[in-house]
């Protein structure tokens, strides 16, 4: 069985696979997030590429609603960033409130509710992403900068977003988009992440130059790939 790895911009890596049985370009995407694509045996892995990129935004559609399947279970005292810890309090209104402040995420919720309720799990992921986004926005812009510029890497513009479905990404035009869930990563692992992304300006696919570039400015790309898998994008 053939097959190749393409790295797609704001997708990340897909695996291409030729199959005899295979009469069309079919796409599949794995209990795991990975993506897949199934090919003919006659069709090229251009084509193929083309076709994912064709698809892209089905695929992010589709990423975002599998991620959105997943539960979250948020506990009290609970540090769920970087810098920011939970708080779940009784108080005696009927409404569902949250707030972001000295490295607290405070949610006050009625008393008579249990703090698995949806509204008070809804609440704590408000919470949440608020203060990532601060975390992110204080962090990642300065981190990108002074990583590039040691290193001696050019990028476009910076995006941050509230991606669940990858860390990062690096677009044709080498324009960098982080995830603001990377602050629920050690700051090491972030620097990591910034730096496979800038990686991605020099080389677009995970080959060979990629990952030794990658070796020369990290230290240990292969040790670091390793334990990013012990990560969840989906959970603190």
């Amino acid at each position: 069985m053939a097959f190749t790895r393409k790295h797609i911009p704001d997708i990340g890596e897909v695996l291409i696979v030729k199959s005899r049985r295979a009469r069309r370009l079919t796409l599949s995407i794995k209990p795991d997030n990975s993506i897949r694509a199934t090919i003919p045996s006659f069709c090229s892995y251009r084509i193929a590429e083309s076709f994912i990129r064709n698809k892209k935004r089905w695929l992010i559609e589709k990423l975002e609603e599998a991620s959105d399947n997943i539960k979250i279970y948020y506990r009290n005292a609970e540090r769920v960033t970087a810098a920011h810890s939970l708080n779940l309090k009784n108080h005696k209104k009927r409404e569902v409130n949250v707030n972001v402040s000295e490295g607290v995420i405070t949610v006050f919720y009625p008393d008579w509710l249990d703090v698995s309720n949806n509204k008070v799990q809804s609440a704590v992921k408000k919470g949440v992403n608020t203060a990532l986004r601060i975390e992110a926005v204080g962090h990642l812009p300065q981190r990108l900068r002074f990583l590039a510029e040691e290193h001696g890497f050019k990028y476009g513009r910076l995006t941050l977003r509230d991606s669940r479905t990858r860390w990062g990404s690096c677009s044709a035009s080498n324009n960098i988009n982080l995830s603001i869930h990377l602050m629920k990563l050690p700051y090491r692992l972030v620097d990591y992440v910034i730096l496979h992304e800038l990686a991605h300006t020099v080389h677009k696919n995970h080959g060979r130059d990629f990952w030794n570039l990658l070796e020369l400015v990290s230290g240990d790309a292969k040790g670091m790939a390793k334990e990013m898998k012990e990560y969840s994008i989906y959970r603190p």
